[in-house]
């Protein structure tokens, strides 16, 4: 079988999708309810100041997109329940590759969801403001474009960011082995986030208690080419580990 056909994975997304329609939905109304709420609490009824209660919104806002970017490779099977869809996904008539992408590709629909459940939650506290009369009335979004980006990273603000572009993405691949390697847990992204916080402490510990050489740390050129090649490496063992799943088995995937 040919690993990639266009025409083959267009008919198992549209598949998919469908299958999946209810859980994307629950997703929205879910982030809908959640962002009004937090915007109505923060953006509306937050005392004199009301600019105290935008950053709020502004800093939940950015930090829930941020956050389901970068830990979206663990959401791949969020959206299945039980034995009976993973035995679906085994029997589909595609080839692991196109089933890989299609699982993957579940935080990337949801990303322009969580965004436009945002944009509603903002329009209900902007409308929520003019029917209170408050002068201040501003939308999440306008504030957001007011805000003062002129923060300096540094002497080199370009490698900087490079370089905490390339460690979000590594995180981000982390999440993509945990996906595939706690595949009997339903939320295994929370056990792979337990896992990345344990590995920091214990390498802050490894470096307060040894004189490591922190050349790798403060060379970006070699940083970004350690982070890219540790990117692949994960992308890589999660596609294997996917290849490797069975209907019944252990909660470790391997």
């Amino acid at each position: 079988m040919i690993q990639f056909n266009l025409q083959r994975f267009l008919k198992l997304a549209r598949w998919t999708l469908v299958r999946d329609r209810r859980y994307y939905r629950k997703h929205f109304l879910q982030v809908l309810v959640m962002g009004t709420l937090m915007m109505m609490m923060f953006g509306v009824y937050m005392g004199n100041d009301p600019h105290n209660g935008y950053d709020t919104c502004v800093f939940v806002v950015v930090f829930s997109v941020l956050a389901s970017t970068v830990m979206g490779a663990g959401y791949m099977f969020l959206s299945m329940d039980g034995k009976h869809d993973r035995q679906t996904l085994l029997m589909l008539p595609a080839s692991n590759l196109e089933k890989y992408v299609m699982r993957y590709a579940t935080w990337i629909l949801m990303l322009p969801l969580t965004v436009a459940a945002f944009l509603i939650a903002d329009s209900v506290q902007y409308v929520v403001n003019v029917m209170l009369g408050h002068e201040w009335v501003q939308t999440v979004t306008g504030f957001i474009a007011e805000i003062d980006y002129n923060y300096q990273f540094g002497p080199n603000p370009r490698r900087t960011l490079l370089a905490l572009f390339m460690l979000l993405l590594w995180i981000h691949s982390v999440y993509a082995v945990g996906a595939t390697l706690f595949r009997s847990l339903k939320h295994n992204w929370l056990l792979t986030s337990v896992v990345l916080i344990a590995g920091y402490l214990l390498l802050i510990c490894f470096v307060k208690w040894t004189t490591l050489n922190c050349y790798w740390w403060n060379n970006h050129g070699m940083f970004n080419l350690l982070f890219l090649c540790l990117t692949v490496l994960n992308f890589w063992l999660s596609y294997r580990l996917f290849c490797r799943q069975q209907v019944k088995g252990r909660f470790v995937n391997v």
